[in-house]
């Protein structure tokens, strides 16, 4: 994936991956004619490296809209997930005003894409697919009727707690 894998060269392609490394949302493969996969990568650590392969891998069709969790590039983090969503819808609608919208998050992540999904159907915008990874399903109707209406794919692979 990379031309150059020496430590200059991957310091090369993280700055290239935006012309604004401070926004919450990075896109790749815009010039794709699918509907954008918002992915929320629930990284802290590693600042959601991973998504440029993850972006590179499905394809220059597949546009990716790479969404920063809360606190990676911005000081303040809202108090609740519903807020969290609703200042990550924000600043996804600037970018693409309207759906469809195919969601995933990963980690805790997850739940503020799940949340997204919901707010987004509510407010009449197609979601008809939400990718949920590393997060634990609600149970006994905890989450209502969520995202209805939306597929939901859960993946869970045990292993050690996620890091945020």
């Amino acid at each position: 994936m990379f031309n150059d894998d020496t430590l200059a060269g991957l310091a090369a392609a993280l700055r290239s991956a935006s012309p604004n490394r401070e926004a919450p949302i990075l896109s790749f493969n815009a010039g794709g004619t699918l509907p954008p996969f918002v992915f929320l990568h629930g990284d802290f650590m590693g600042g959601g490296f991973y998504s440029r392969a993850l972006a590179h891998w499905l394809g220059p069709d597949q546009p990716v809209l790479i969404v920063h969790l809360h606190g990676l590039v911005e000081a303040s983090v809202p108090p609740t997930i519903e807020a969290m969503a609703a200042d990550r819808i924000h600043s996804l609608r600037a970018m693409r005003p309207h759906g469809p919208y195919v969601l995933g998050g990963h980690c805790n992540d997850a739940f503020v894409a799940f949340e997204m999904a919901r707010q987004l159907r509510a407010a009449g915008e197609a979601v008809p697919l939400v990718i949920l990874i590393e997060a634990r399903e609600p149970r006994d109707g905890a989450a209502g009727d969520g995202a209805a209406g939306a597929e939901a794919w859960w993946l869970w692979m045990p292993r050690e707690p996620c890091a945020s």
